[in-house]
């Protein structure tokens, strides 16, 4: 139901933006569009899901061709993928799964593209965005583009500054999504900006996380 609520209820309490940062302004206009042509808010959510889920999987195609496979190897693979329970099953059913792995899938390719070359302007705008994908519908995600920015240009010999041009990119990339996600506060007033509310949340001891843990040990615990 919340996610139900993110994509397709503009007046949406949509508190948990503070984990999905960029989920509902990404997101929510596709699926008001859709409603129109398809009438009804759940089938315009899987008609989105079903779509975004062929393009992932010929993305991973891409992916599996990039790292040379043979050729019956990269389509048994990708057809693996295409059919495995968690694709199928979050491709059904309205979950932020599919929308997360959809937007890293991209970022994975251009490392693979782009591995031990010098880059050039675009690819830094590419990057930028990549960044802001990757954030937008799960914060953790932006581990893997730290990661991927270690790949490209920390440990890049062909970049000069390598360190200060890394360090250049993540601030941009959290300064445009604090500020879409600002914006997005802006037309969903009950959508919190990520980055205040986590601040406040560790001030405050406030997180999320503690209303399902415990920090008293006992045998109780373990039995649950």
């Amino acid at each position: 139901i919340r996610v139900l609520g993110d994509l397709s209820i503009k007046d949406f309490n949509h508190y948990r933006v503070a984990v999905h940062p960029l989920f509902v302004i990404s997101f929510q206009p596709i699926v008001v569009i859709l409603k129109i042509i398809f009438c009804d808010s759940v089938i315009a959510i899987i008609f989105l899901q079903g779509v975004i889920s062929s393009i992932s999987t010929l993305l991973i195609y891409k992916i599996f061709g990039k790292m040379n496979l043979k050729k019956y190897n990269q389509l048994f693979f990708t057809i693996l993928f295409g059919i495995s329970f968690t694709q199928i099953l979050y491709s059904a059913s309205i979950e932020t799964y599919i929308y997360a792995q959809f937007l890293l899938i991209p970022l994975w390719l251009f490392v693979l593209c782009k591995l031990d070359k010098k880059l050039v302007y675009w690819d830094y705008i590419i990057l930028v965005l990549l960044g802001i994908a990757s954030i937008a519908v799960t914060v953790t995600n932006f581990v893997q583009f730290l990661v991927a920015i270690i790949f490209l240009i920390v440990l890049n010999k062909k970049i000069e500054k390598r360190f200060i041009s890394a360090c250049v990119l993540i601030l941009i990339v959290i300064s445009m999504s604090v500020f879409l996600a600002e914006v997005q506060n802006i037309i969903w007033p009950a959508a919190p900006n990520f980055f205040s509310e986590g601040i406040n949340d560790y001030l405050n001891g406030t997180f999320e996380e503690t209303l399902y843990t415990t920090k008293t040990l006992g045998l109780k615990n373990f039995i649950k």
